[in-house]
């Protein structure tokens, strides 16, 4: 099996800096401005969070969901 194949956490640690061309003691100052240059900043996207209301209001997008809340709108109405 090859190392691509093996997920990474299954992975010796010096295969893995091997493959992130990295070292135990970490990158050098010329490594980490290249990556940086690279790659941009090691920060996280932001995550807009929908609305409160479009997050109840997407519940309702499943047409079986709506099927269930006509049925049951119809036997309230019905008294069944």
């Amino acid at each position: 099996m090859q190392d691509q194949e093996i997920p990474f956490w299954n992975l010796s640690s010096s295969s893995v800096q091997s493959q992130l061309d990295s070292r135990p003691e970490g990158l050098t100052n010329e490594q980490a401005r290249e990556r940086f240059g690279r790659f941009g900043p090691n920060t996280l996207r932001v995550h807009r969070e929908r609305a409160l209301i479009l997050q109840f209001l997407a519940r309702f997008s499943n047409p079986l969901v709506i099927i269930l809340l006509v049925a049951s709108t119809i036997s309230a109405f019905t008294g069944d």
